[in-house]
């Protein structure tokens, strides 16, 4: 019985590894003390106990992940919600936001710190701040446009003083 209790409750701990048929008693012995019980039959009973509260250990510890994992997505999308309402992303960025916020949290936060010169009205409505094309066709920031938006202007001005320098520059060429 010794033997068979052996080979069904082997574990990696190193006192059940050095178990052999010859040396089994003093084994057993060293196993019944460390369990602090006088019987292989309540060896038994204790380890399928403790295998019992491991297992609601591993549940508990599954259900706790689950919730983190809820908690950090919820997290996650207040930090997106906040940046596209504090205007340092546009809308249109926030499935991208998502993926990225998703995959590594700190790149998020470095793409939300490029984006923050870009912030304006433009950028709230989703005005593509660039230098290229044909600014009435697909709606790119122009000096005329900061002319009639004060505010626009003074927050491109703030935050972005090279590209406000080049509208402006523009604007002088084209109406000279």
């Amino acid at each position: 019985m010794n033997t068979e209790f052996m080979r069904e409750n082997t574990n990696k701990n190193s006192k059940l590894e050095a178990c052999n048929p010859n040396k089994m008693e003093g084994n057993m012995e060293e196993l019944l003390k460390a369990l602090g019980v006088k019987s292989e039959t309540e060896a038994v009973v204790k380890i399928d106990a403790i295998n019992a509260k491991s297992a609601k250990i591993a549940d508990e510890n599954e259900v706790l992940r689950k919730e983190n994992e809820k908690l950090l997505a919820e997290a996650r999308e207040a930090k997106i919600t906040q940046a596209i309402a504090e205007g340092k992303i546009a809308p249109s960025q926030k499935a991208f936001a998502s993926t990225l916020i998703a995959k590594e949290e700190t790149l998020f936060e470095e793409f939300v710190k490029a984006n923050e010169g870009l912030k304006s009205k433009a950028l709230l409505n989703e005005v593509d701040i660039t230098n290229s094309g044909n600014p009435e066709a697909n709606g790119e920031m122009t000096f005329d446009k900061l002319i009639e938006d004060p505010e626009a202007a003074t927050n491109l001005l703030k935050t972005n003083p090279d590209e406000y320098e080049r509208l402006k520059n523009k604007y002088m060429e084209d109406n000279r």
